[in-house]
């Protein structure tokens, strides 16, 4: 009996072994994503405005702004947004307003009436206004995809709410000068669904914002072939799919260093880095990702 329960002992523990091997197995053979977050601010100006991005002296308040993809230097999931307030003894939040997202090729603004074709609206509510100085920011009800490849255009409304007096009861906002004009603007009585017509200016508000970077390991396609690894920082890449149209490398951060927009065969000079492991991705005319590769830097 005893001699038994110990080969049925071993037996069971055999078989938690295996299991636990192959669930180890099957880890591996897939993509590991590992989440990362990047706080990106964009402006440290000490201009003030009272004019945009929203104020509670008008009505209806609406500000369109472009910031570069230069200036992000992140992609992934945009989560959460803000401005940066200066002072304004009227603490009460804005009581409603919306938040629209996209991605342009666009690098100044002229003046036109108020349009939101292409936009991906991320935030509906209201917008916070403590007392103070500081960053006032809100998590999107709609995480935005951002793939640093082009510009980001935000677009922001606050819709119809009782004015109140002017400066200093009104928040105020920190803003950096561009030229040329990266921002548009409107303050009134009309509602955006009335299509108000917007005014440059050369405003552009400071941002902060939260992005979700996503460093992706060995996802095994066929697809491309990249040698020696570890390099000096001379990579060479040969792609055996048409499909595959450009690359990214970025570092462990998730910082973009280097965008290749043409993939034949090629050597991709990446001496100017620093020592570490980075990832290579790879991406159809569509910008979805196929396929991505670590290679370690070893000077």
């Amino acid at each position: 009996m005893y001699i038994r329960e110990i080969l049925k002992y071993f037996t069971m523990k055999k078989f938690y072994l295996k299991f636990i091997l192959f669930l180890a197995v099957s880890l591996c053979s897939k993509s590991n994503l590992i989440a990362q977050t990047q706080t990106v601010v964009i402006g440290t100006s000490s201009l003030i405005s009272a004019f945009s991005p929203i104020v509670k002296s008008y009505e209806c308040v609406a500000y369109e702004s472009i910031y570069l993809s230069t200036e992000i230097g992140y992609s992934g999931a945009i989560s959460t947004f803000g401005f940066n307030r200066v002072d304004g003894t009227d603490t009460l939040p804005f009581d409603s307003v919306s938040i629209f997202m996209k991605q342009t090729a666009l690098t100044s603004l002229t003046a036109g009436v108020i349009d939101t074709t292409g936009y991906t609206r991320v935030y509906d509510g209201s917008f916070p206004n403590s007392a103070g100085a500081g960053w006032r920011e809100v998590s999107l009800n709609l995480p935005f995809a951002y793939s640093n490849s082009s510009n980001l255009s935000v677009l922001v409304f606050k819709h119809t709410q009782a004015a109140t007096a002017g400066t200093p009861v009104t928040p105020r906002w920190y803003y950096t000068s561009v030229s040329p004009n990266r921002a548009r603007r409107y303050y009134g009585t009309s509602p955006m669904a009335w299509g108000p017509n917007l005014s440059v200016t050369n405003v552009l508000s400071d941002i902060r914002m939260t992005i979700g970077t996503v460093g992706i390991v060995d996802i095994s396609a066929g697809l491309c072939s990249v040698y020696p690894n570890p390099t000096d920082g001379l990579v060479n890449i040969v792609v055996h799919n048409e499909k595959v149209a450009s690359m990214l490398v970025s570092d462990i951060s998730g910082k973009i260093v280097a965008d290749v927009t043409t993939l034949k065969q090629l050597t991709v000079d990446l001496r100017n880095l620093s020592n570490g492991i980075y990832t290579i991705q790879f991406f159809d005319n569509t910008k979805q990702l196929m396929a991505a590769k670590k290679i370690a830097i070893k000077k």
